[in-house]
Formats: C-alpha cells, sequence, structure tokens
C-alpha cells in the first residue's frame, strides 16, 4: 500500500482516528537535523531483527492496515509485512488504493476484514460490487463493511451484486444513509459456512437469502424502511430485529432460543395508508424460546364511552429465572388520553392478542398518563383482557394544568364502581403517584374486592396532596381487608404507617425470612407522623430476645395533625400491660421523644419488662422546654428504677 493512499478528505479523517495516527509518516526533519542524525552513527536495529511472528503481532495491535504499511517508511525489514497479517482494517481509504491493497493481502487465513468507505465515495456505487468479489476471495473468516453516504451527494438507486463467501463465518453489512441500499443475490453458490449476519439499512431477499444459510445460527437486522419481515429458518438459534416501520411480521424458528424485537409504526404517512387492520400481521413460531425481549411501537386505540385512549407501545419481557415451563412474562403499557389526528390500527385487544408473541404474563405494568381524567374504568377494562396476572404496577402521570371537565366521559361507565372482576390470581398491587382522590379510591375498592387472593398491596403517594389527606382515604379500605400486607410511601420513599397491627406482621415476617434472627443490637427509625409508635416497638423486641442494645431515632414532619380517636395505630388495646421478655436487653437509647402520654408508657412497659437493663438514655425533641411537664413525668418514671443508669438532654 503506497503512502499517499487517500484523498484530502480521506486524509483528513486518517488524522482524527486513533487508530491511523500512530502510522502517519514522521515529520520532515530539517537538512541541517538530518546531516546531525547521519553524523552520529547508526544504532543497531533490535526490533527489526525480531523473527516474523513477532513482528506481525506487534503490526496486528496498531489496528490498521494503512498504518501497518507506513511502517515500511522506516525499515525495509517491515515493508510487504503487512500484507501477511491475518487482520486487515482499512478506515477512510479511496476505493482504488483499496482494490490495490486487497490485490496484496496474502495471509493464508484472514480472520478479519474490516472496511469502512467515506461518505464522500459513495455517489457512484461502481466499485462497490468489485470490491466485494475481491474481499469474497480473500475468504476471510468475518468481514464488516460500513458505507457512508453524504447527503449532498445523489444516492444509488441501483442494487449491489453480493458475491459468494462460502467459507466466511461472520458478516456484517451496515449502511449509515436514511435510505437503504439493496443487495442482489449471487447468481449460483451458498454462504456454507455462514453463521452470524448482521443486516443494518440494508434491503435483501431474506426469504430467499436465508436458504443459502445452511449454518446460519444468529441474524440481526436493522432498518428503517422495510415494512414486512419474514424469517424461516430451521436452524437459526439468535434473531435481533429492529424496524421502523413494520407492520407485516412472519417468524418461524422452532430451534430459536433468543429473540430480542423492536418494532414502530407511527409514521403518519405509514398509517393513512394502512386503512385496514388485515393488512397488518404478526405470525411468530419459536416453541423452545428461552430469552425473549418484545416492544412494540404503534398506536392502538380504543373508543370508550366516548373518550379515546392510545396504547403508545407494548413491551413483552421474560419473567427470571426462566426454569419453569411454560414460561411466564411482563407485559409493559403506555396508555394516555388520545389527543392525535388519527385512530389507531388496532384496538386494545387486538393489539395485546396479536402483536407479542405470547399470551401468558404473570405481571402487568401500566404506565398512565392520565392529563388530569378518571382512569379507573380503563384500569379495569384492561385487567379484564389480562386475567391470569399475579402482579400489577400501576404508574400514574399527570401533564400539569389539565383536569376533566364535570360529566367528563372518562368516567364511564357510571357502573365501573360496582363492578366485579374476576381477579383471582392477582396477589401484589403496586401504583405509584397515587393522589388519593375520590376515583382512586373507587379504584382500590374495586380491586380489592375483586381480588380474592391478594396479598399485597404498595402505594407511593403523589406529592399533590398532604400527607393527612392520603392517610384517611385508605384507612378504611385497610380496615376492612387486615390480612392483607398494606404498605404505603410518600413521594420521599418515607414509609407511612397505616395499620400498624399488620405492619408489624409484614416486618416480622420479613425478619423470620434470615436465616440468623439473633441479633444483639436492634436500631429502629420511625416516622411517626403523629401516630402512636409504642405497639410496634414492642412487637419487634419481641421477635428476637436476644436483643442485648436498644437504639430508636424518631421522625416527625410539622405540619402533622395527631391521630384520631380509637385509631388503629394504638392497637392491641392491651399493649401498655404486655409482657415481653427481654431478659437480655441491656441498654436503651431513644432520640427525639416529646414527651406525650403513650410515649411515657413505652418507657414504663420497657423499664417493666427488661429485668437486665442497666443504661436508658432519652433526648428530647426540640420542640419539648425544660419547665415542660413532660420533663418531670419522665423523672418519675426514672425514679421507680433506681438501679437503672437514666440519663435525659434537652
Amino acid at each position: 500500500m503506497a503512502p499517499g493512499d487517500a484523498c484530502h478528505e480521506c486524509r483528513k479523517g486518517q488524522e482524527r482516528s486513533l487508530g491511523c495516527r500512530g502510522g502517519l509518516p514522521p515529520p520532515r526533519r530539517s537538512r541541517r537535523s538530518r546531516r546531525r542524525h547521519r553524523g552520529g552513527g547508526e544504532k543497531e536495529d533490535r526490533i527489526s531483527s525480531l523473527p516474523d511472528d513477532l513482528l506481525l503481532q506487534i503490526l496486528a495491535r496498531l489496528r490498521s492496515a494503512r498504518a501497518a504499511a507506513l511502517t515500511g517508511l522506516l525499515a525495509r525489514r517491515w515493508r510487504g509485512l503487512w500484507t501477511r497479517l491475518p487482520e486487515l482494517t482499512f478506515h477512510n481509504t479511496t476505493p482504488d488504493r483499496l482494490h490495490a491493497a486487497l490485490a496484496q493481502a496474502a495471509s493464508p487465513v484472514l480472520s478479519l476484514l474490516e472496511i469502512r468507505v467515506s461518505s464522500h465515495h459513495t455517489s457512484e456505487f461502481t466499485w462497490a460490487a468489485p470490491l466485494l468479489s475481491t474481499a469474497a476471495r480473500l475468504a476471510p473468516k468475518k468481514l464488516n463493511i460500513v458505507i457512508e453516504h453524504d447527503w449532498r451527494h445523489p444516492y444509488f438507486a441501483g442494487a449491489v451484486q453480493l458475491p459468494c463467501f462460502d467459507r466466511t463465518i461472520s458478516i456484517c453489512l451496515e449502511n449509515l444513509h436514511m435510505i437503504d441500499l439493496r443487495f442482489a443475490l449471487p447468481p449460483a453458490g451458498c454462504f456454507q459456512a455462514l453463521e452470524c449476519l448482521t443486516l443494518a439499512s440494508c434491503l435483501i431477499d431474506l426469504a430467499a437469502l436465508l436458504p443459502l444459510c445452511p449454518h446460519l445460527r444468529k441474524l440481526r437486522i436493522c432498518n428503517s424502511e422495510l415494512d414486512s419481515l419474514t424469517v424461516h429458518s430451521p436452524f437459526l438459534e439468535e434473531l435481533d430485529v429492529k424496524l421502523e416501520r413494520v407492520k407485516r411480521i412472519d417468524i418461524l424458528t422452532p430451534l430459536l432460543k433468543k429473540l430480542k424485537f423492536f418494532g414502530r409504526c407511527d409514521d403518519l404517512c405509514c398509517l393513512m395508508l394502512t386503512t385496514n387492520v388485515d393488512e397488518c400481521s404478526f405470525t411468530y413460531s419459536a416453541p423452545v424460546v428461552e430469552e425473549l425481549s418484545w416492544e412494540y411501537q404503534s398506536p392502538a386505540s380504543i373508543n370508550w364511552f366516548g373518550m379515546d385512549w392510545l396504547l403508545d407501545s407494548l413491551k413483552l419481557q421474560p419473567l427470571q429465572p426462566l426454569q419453569h415451563w411454560p414460561r411466564d412474562h411482563i407485559l409493559s403499557l403506555k396508555v394516555e388520553i388520545d389527543v392525535r389526528l388519527f385512530t389507531g390500527m388496532w384496538t386494545f385487544e387486538e393489539a395485546i392478542s396479536s402483536q407479542i408473541p405470547v399470551t401468558r404474563f404473570s405481571i402487568l405494568k401500566l404506565d398512565f398518563i392520565c392529563k388530569g381524567h378518571v382512569y379507573g374504568p380503563m384500569v379495569l377494562f384492561l385487567l379484564g383482557i389480562c386475567t391470569l396476572i399475579q402482579t400489577l404496577e400501576l404508574k400514574l402521570s399527570q401533564v400539569e394544568n389539565e383536569e376533566c371537565v364535570v360529566n367528563c366521559l372518562c368516567d364511564q361507565p357510571n357502573n365501573w364502581r360496582s363492578q366485579n372482576l374476576s381477579l383471582t390470581n392477582l396477589k401484589e398491587v403496586d401504583i405509584q403517584g397515587f393522589k388519593g382522590d375520590d376515583h382512586e379510591i373507587d379504584l382500590l375498592k374495586v380491586i380489592f374486592r375483586s381480588a380474592t387472593m391478594l396479598e399485597r398491596v404498595t402505594v407511593k403517594l403523589s406529592s399533590k396532596v398532604s400527607s393527612r389527606d392520603r392517610y384517611i382515604g385508605i384507612q378504611s379500605i385497610l380496615e376492612a381487608h387486615p390480612s392483607i400486607e398494606c404498605k404505603i410511601y410518600r413521594d420521599s420513599g418515607a414509609c407511612l404507617v397505616c395499620n400498624l397491627r399488620n405492619a408489624s406482621w409484614s416486618i416480622g415476617l420479613e425478619i423470620s425470612r434470615h436465616s440468623d434472627t439473633h441479633f444483639s443490637i436492634l436500631e429502629l427509625e420511625i416516622v411517626t407522623e403523629g401516630y402512636i409508635y409504642g405497639a410496634v416497638v414492642l412487637h419487634l423486641l419481641g421477635l428476637s430476645t436476644s436483643i442485648q442494645r436498644l437504639e430508636v431515632k424518631l421522625s416527625e414532619v410539622v405540619d402533622f395533625e395527631a391521630c384520631s380517636v380509637n385509631c388503629p395505630c394504638d392497637q392491641p388495646n392491651n399493649w401498655r400491660s404486655q409482657n415481653v421478655p427481654l431478659t437480655h436487653l441491656k441498654e436503651v437509647e431513644i432520640e427525639d421523644i416529646k414527651g406525650e402520654g403513650h410515649e411515657i408508657d413505652l418507657l414504663k412497659a420497657i423499664l417493666r419488662n427488661a429485668t437486665m437493663l442497666e443504661r436508658m438514655t432519652v433526648k428530647f425533641s426540640y420542640v419539648v422546654s425544660q419547665s415542660g411537664s413532660c420533663c418531670k413525668r419522665i423523672q418519675r418514671v426514672f425514679k421507680a428504677y433506681p438501679s437503672v443508669e437514666c440519663s435525659f438532654y434537652l
């Protein structure tokens, strides 16, 4: 390869390339410096005396055929060695120089041939077919060709003749132009050794190509114009597809183990041309697939009692691990109020039943963009379609300054609050962005009533309303279902304890799952939110009788009101007189105590039950004054136990 192997634009690209920069010719010395260099005498070139195998390893690390060729300018010993490299990489080289360089390649086994053609050379593709033929003659094990194209040049509208690579194991053809490049199949021969094929923005007749690849195992397709895909291969094991305007899919792969699919069909022109849903079809058969990721973005719409809802995307993921059969999956749907000027090609039922390759999924994730509207009827509608789910995850997103009007159609049908769905498999519900509005409370009631096997409900509240309002709305629901583990979180992530008996039971269950329940130190950080916490603390102390030190840190939101009369946080009624075996407890420290009546009762219960207690330290909250009655009450409690070293701090 001659040193002057690039045009001006290619030369600039080579200078920017890290792989080629090391092989650029050294800067020209002045005549005086050259004279001084010659006068110093020549030193022994120990590197050039190395055997050819070691020199080839040095050149291979340059990762550039051009840089390797330019080493011949330094010493005659290096000249021509690059032609025997097992890996050849050409970036920003003119097509005629590429032909000349490939003609000199003499490696008996070429493991990699990588070519990147600059954009300003792609206005005419007359060089492409001869270059591919030369590459086929070299029979590299791995072939990577990247073709750039400059939008300022006219694009090639014909088809590039693809030769037969009968000994190549992996082929990657990548076109970086927005318009796909067409390839024509070879008139004869087959790709006998091909195992991995990647086509990026390249159009080729797959139905005719796949039979020519009897050993193909991995296929990757990325295309922005292809509207239909047919993959019938008896031996294909991995398939990765990304299509931007797909309407028809036909996959028949009996040995496929890994499938990753992303499809989109939301282009307005594409939708206007597709007026009949029969023009869109999804056929899928891969009975032994083990890893499945399927996402399709296409507007499916439904007019629900006059309100237009839009299903933006469907995403299907495997539920790990996949040791059991039939395998379960996670179905994710993104739903919003339809404000577009056209309707989707499918209804929700058609989208879920026809656009995903499996019908069994145990987790349903719903991403709702509510825009201030009532979403309960649509959630129940989707639950009625997906009756086998075990977990529901509902994420609510609101749009600012939008709300529905009086008698809005989003609240239809009128009887949705009294519906009874068959949700016998539903065991867990997780809701994010819950505001506690009346229609949201009504949705919770329907879910509680319909899901007879429900075990756990987690609600993360929105920041739009006060924490007190968030709690009061769901308190009655929790009291009516004490067997269900319920957790309520603020938007900050802090947990609100709403059903203390049930919350204590669930915490105890989590602790009991650990193999070692013998703890010597118990640290509790409690966000009280104005509620009584003594019953919970005693319950947790009773879970492990080996606790020697108890540390309790209390925190509370300033604007919280006191809990109501007969609040469930004060249950059971006899917690103040409980006898808890605390025979190992020796030290207690409580921080930010306010000295209220129920807190004094907790101190009394601990002092009465911890017969071996040696030290108790109490740190008051900043709202407690030194002359307040709470200090005197605590002093009286401490005096009743003179054997315990008691101290308190303001």
